[in-house]
């Protein structure tokens, strides 16, 4: 025997339930016809002449040369240096939503033997990427640190408070 409590939940559940199945149905229904065409992809540097006017340098100890330059058949950008520090940067304005994945593709000549992504004196890579995702307030600002790193398991998020580091590569696998 219900309850009354029991029998005016019921009805409710079903006032509740009703009105989702139908949401669900349409979407269901408009994303059959609707085709899902991922976003066109954005090429910072077709590299034709060089590095554009877009890349800036900042050096923090030393100097690292950077350069274009063909290697297997692709056009890269080589960086030498020798007990340096630097980034090579573009901004760029555009929405993470629309376009969610970065692509890129990277060698070394070897490891940095003494890298230890888990002490702040072993922040130290052969190759590093930042996306960064600016924020009105600079304590907001975000990023994500991808390193090929000499010792963190590939993949294995190390965290910080606004910048995850992910060794995309390890020790010299592909060096």
């Amino acid at each position: 025997m219900k309850k009354r409590g029991e029998e005016k939940r019921g009805k409710n559940m079903r006032y509740f339930l009703l009105p989702m199945l139908v949401v669900f149905l349409i979407t269901v229904t408009l994303l059959g016809r609707v085709p899902l065409v991922p976003a066109q992809e954005i090429v910072l540097d077709p590299y034709e002449e060089g590095l554009s006017d877009q890349w800036e340098e900042k050096s923090f100890k030393g100097e690292t040369r950077y350069e274009v330059t063909v290697e297997d058949g692709q056009t890269c950008v080589k960086a030498t240096s020798r007990s340096s520090a630097s980034a090579l940067y573009y901004k760029i304005k555009y929405d993470a939503r629309k376009y969610p994945v970065i692509q890129w593709r990277w060698k070394i000549s070897k490891v940095l033997a003494m890298g230890n992504a888990l002490t702040k004196e072993g922040d130290d890579y052969a190759a590093r990427v930042y996306a960064v995702f600016p924020s009105t307030f600079f304590w907001r600002t975000k990023a994500i640190n991808y390193v090929w790193a000499n010792t963190l398991p590939k993949g294995k998020a190390v965290m910080t408070i606004n910048s995850p580091l992910l060794p995309m590569e390890i020790s010299s696998f592909r060096a």
